[in-house]
């Protein structure tokens, strides 16, 4: 199970120190030896696994010469190669080394390899009183500390690997006190690969600051690459105390740390020394290139115990109308007792759609009570692809829930969607069940009187990878495999088989494609053997593009541009008829037009034009084309979609609800017996909306463990995904970790659940740094520490040149924040003080002083009576709105929203 707890930047790893610890039991089941040398170890390449992936591993030792012996010891040479292999996919091709080395056994040696008596006085002095010249000088800290910086650098340890206790370190050298894993198996390893691990942790994690103090570390982390030798004498006892000793050595390189490491016991016996250990840096984007390809699946799940404190009464509902279906359901409700606010909203009709739950969720923010905020119910009919006759209008609501909840944390947003076969009084039976014993689901849809939850899971048998391809491949271990095995929710979008469509003579038609992206999908479709490909945008191609069309057609495909806007009706019409008419015939669509309009919802609430100029593109231009060429044999009909449907992304409402439309139009056209894909794209490099991005912008999807995907990855994806069964894909290179850390702290939601690292939910939560500060100061330096640790975070999102330039008394609105920065400094203040807080807490409390106030009185309570009074109250402060007049709440609210736009300008 200690493979769990090893992961690095989210991708499960398998550490170095299992596969030593595999070395040294290999010397003692084969020859019965205790004690063992390893030379030239070479740890070439790393065993990375996908969740649920099974890999067979096969050591093997070669003999070396003959072997020497005399009247006091035996010794015997091998080399030796630990190879894995796909689980059933053991043949001679399909074998990766990943170590190599030579292994040195000696008999009968152990008892002479003790440390002489005065050597062993010097560990017990060092390791139980440390020298007084050491010791005066020595930085001493517990082991937590360097856990929390591990954590923070994306290397996720669970309790096998978390066993340094103490730290004593001094310039290039280290003593870290390790204790050994509370295991029942514990004594079938000769030494336990937590044990081994713990002698590199504070080698790898603080010896780049030591050894290249001016080298930028960010975005990396060292592993273990070599070892020139491994000297290993006797088992420890598991009842001992075990002293790690680390004694760097000067290295120009900065991509290498190089030193010697040496374990003991408390009693002075030597276990184990490594000499010539070099750990190599790896960038977090190798690592997030192994495992792309991820799904949404539906599983089983009875309904669990309803959360506690839950506010039955208060609930608001959205109900979306499809053939009356949502009026029939809000009767019916009422009947039944159902406290709620209904907003009834035609599918048709997107525009009084959103403006509806727009207006619902700014209601909502009125209420004073962070833990009675009413929850938010968006309900629809056969929106996902259980159904036969799905409905993409509606799926828009889902990809606008998700965005809620990134927005708006303190309010819980669940989308339920029923079966279309359901009668009105099930539905509203079932309903209310989830209303009055909701136990944290979110997302759930009912069929066949089953409940499903939906997960987002790393695709099955689907493996992309962003490396050349000597990088590892490997499929899944079965670990935690998901429920849906058991009882899967039928999905109508299946076809009986896939196989990769054949690109030749026939049009292509590109929309949006004359953008970056659009124009690496051409040539990529030129390479593959198109003779005509029709290149479509609102504007004329700019002369970059004239370049490249240019460059394409030199490989003898014909490139056709026809300016055209496909979400307008008539002008999609009249393109798809110029394709019939005058070329050769269609073969194949794929839909990449579209435009981003970001802003925080309750801005798009006063602005829907800007909501609906975003959908335009992805929602009736997807639907146009799809209603005007479903008489046609199309090959592929693919719709280049977002990952902010599925994830949900912070200031894309608009964006999110438009991609969630053509994800299920995917499903929708599958259903059908249509060609149909969406792919839901992470981030492209250099191409695409992504590229545009501002520097800050860039360093906020960086501190979220956001990647990027390059172009010719993306479209080698592309078309290994139409060779696959799936509707629909996501392409994410995500460090889940961070990512989840960043946007949801410690209450990761269900929907995560299965790419959650498991050794982070075996580890109890560690205090941030400002809060150890502040439980150890003076009631006088409390405040000071908060206010610098505000100023610091507004200055880390406005990247600002010093922390300096963040006044007290100055509103961040001022300096620069907007609304989406507003949102990020309330989850970073989440993350590190752990309290909850309101979503629009930079709103009621718009600079770093009124933050401190409410922060040290109101969430912390570290009282400070001076503050206190002399603080004037804030008059933008939440009021209790069971006080005012039920005809106020109205201005009130409009009132509010007038102030935060005017602080965005």
């Amino acid at each position: 199970e200690y493979l769990e707890d090893h992961r690095l930047f989210g991708t499960l790893v398998v550490a170095g120190a299992s596969h030593i610890a595999m070395l040294l039991n290999a010397a003692k089941a084969s020859f019965g030896s205790d004690s063992c040398i390893i030379e030239d170890l070479l740890l070439q390449e790393p065993v990375i696994l996908a969740d649920d992936e099974i890999r067979t591993l096969h050591l093997a030792l070669t003999p070396q010469g003959e072997k020497v012996r005399n009247e006091k010891w035996e010794v015997r040479n091998y080399s030796f190669q630990l190879l894995s292999s796909r689980s059933g996919k053991e043949t001679n091709d399909n074998w990766q080394t990943h170590i190599t080395g030579k292994m040195v056994v000696q008999t009968f040696l152990s008892e002479q390899m003790r440390m002489s008596a005065a050597d062993r006085q010097k560990c017990l002095t060092y390791h139980e009183i440390p020298p007084q010249e050491f010791l005066s000088t020595a930085l001493s800290e517990k082991g937590q500390i360097l856990y929390d910086e591990i954590r923070k650098m994306g290397h996720h340890l669970g309790d096998s690997f978390r066993r340094i206790e103490k730290i004593l370190s001094k310039e290039t050298e280290a003593f870290c006190q390790i204790t050994s894993p509370d295991l029942p198996n514990l004594s079938d390893y000769q030494l336990h690969p937590g044990i081994i691990d713990s002698c590199f942790q504070f080698f790898c994690i603080r010896g780049p600051a030591l050894t290249h103090p001016n080298s930028s570390q960010e975005g990396n982390i060292y592993i273990p690459f070599s070892a020139e030798e491994i000297r290993f004498y006797a088992p420890p006892d598991k009842n001992r105390i075990l002293w790690c000793h680390i004694r760097f050595k000067t290295q120009d390189d900065p991509n290498s740390l190089k030193g010697d490491i040496s374990l003991s016991d408390e009693t002075g016996q030597l276990i184990a020394e490594i000499n010539g250990f070099i750990a190599r840096r790896l960038n977090r984007e190798s690592l997030l290139r192994e495992n792309l390809l991820y799904e949404t699946i539906w599983q089983v799940k009875e309904r669990s115990n309803p959360l506690i404190n839950q506010n039955k009464s208060v609930n608001q509902l959205v109900l979306a109308n499809k053939g009356g279906f949502g009026k029939r359901l809000s009767d019916e409700l009422k009947a039944q007792g159902v406290d709620c606010t209904v907003v009834l909203s035609e599918q048709e009709d997107l525009k009084n759609t959103f403006e509806s739950v727009l207006g619902l969720l700014a209601e909502i923010l009125m209420h004073d009570n962070i833990s009675q905020l009413p929850r938010l119910w968006l309900i629809t009919q056969g929106s996902t692809p259980a159904a036969s006759e799905i409905d993409p209008f509606q799926a828009t609501l889902w990809g606008l829930a998700r965005v809620i909840s990134l927005e708006h944390p303190d309010i819980p947003c669940i989308c339920v969607d029923f079966d279309p076969e359901y009668s009105v009084t099930d539905a509203a039976q079932l309903l209310v069940e989830e209303i009055q014993n909701w136990d944290g689901e979110d997302q759930i849809a009912w069929r066949d009187g089953i409940r499903y939850v939906q997960r987002l899971t790393a695709m099955q048998n689907a493996k992309c990878k962003m490396q050349n391809e000597s990088t590892l491949h490997s499929q899944r271990r079965a670990i935690n495999r998901p429920a849906r095995s058991q009882t899967p929710l039928k999905r109508a979008d299946m076809p009986a088989s896939a196989s990769i469509p054949e690109i030749d003579f026939g049009a292509y038609l590109i929309t949006g494609g004359t953008g970056a992206l659009g124009l690496q999908v051409a040539k990529w479709l030129s390479e593959k053997g198109a003779s005509q490909i029709v290149l479509t945008s609102r504007r004329p191609p700019s002369p970059e593009a004239k370049e490249a069309i240019a460059e394409v057609e030199k490989s003898g495909t014909r490139v056709v541009f026809i300016q055209a806007d496909v979400s307008d009706k008539e002008e999609a019409a009249r393109l798809i008829q110029d394709i019939r008419t005058s070329m050769p015939p269609l073969k194949g669509i794929i839909h990449l037009a579209g435009i981003i309009e970001d802003a925080a919802l309750l801005t798009l609430r006063k602005n829907m034009d800007k909501f609906h100029r975003v959908l335009a593109p992805k929602v009736y231009g997807a639907w146009n084309l799809h209603t005007l060429t479903q008489d046609l044999p199309l090959d592929f009909f693919v719709c280049f979609s977002s990952a902010a449907s599925i994830l949900g992304s912070a200031g894309q409402g608009n964006y999110a609800a438009a991609n969630a439309f053509m994800d299920a139009l995917a499903h929708h056209r599958r259903a059908k017996g249509l060609p149909g894909l969406s792919i839901n794209w992470g981030a492209f490099a250099k191409v695409g909306m992504a590229a545009n991005l501002g520097e800050r912008e860039q360093a906020r999807l960086q501190q979220q463990g956001v990647g990027s995907i390059a172009p010719e990855t993306g479209l080698s994806i592309l078309e290994k995904l139409l060779g696959q069964d799936a509707a629909q894909a996501a392409v994410l290179p995500i460090e889940w970790s961070k990512y989840l850390s960043y946007h949801y702290g410690t209450d990761t939601p269900p929907f995560f659940s299965t790419l959650q690292p498991k050794a982070e939910a075996k580890t109890s939560a560690i205090p941030s740094q400002i809060i150890r500060q502040m439980e150890n100061a003076s009631d006088e330096e409390r405040r000071s520490l908060l206010e610098n640790y505000l100023r610091e975070q507004a200055a880390i999102i406005l990247r600002a040149a010093s922390v300096q330039e963040i006044e007290l008394g100055k509103g961040l609105f001022e300096m620069g924040f907007d609304s989406l920065m507003a949102v990020e400094l309330k989850n970073r203040l989440e993350s590190d003080l752990g309290h909850p807080l309101r979503s629009t807490l930079v709103f009621n409390y718009p600079n770093i002083a009124a933050i401190t106030d409410y922060l040290m009185t109101d969430v912390l309570k570290f009282e400070s009576s001076a503050a206190i009074e002399d603080t004037p109250q804030e008059a933008d402060s939440p009021t209790d709105s069971e006080s005012i007049p039920e005809g106020d709440i109205g201005n009130m609210l409009e009132k509010k929203l007038a102030e935060i736009e005017k602080f965005l300008g």
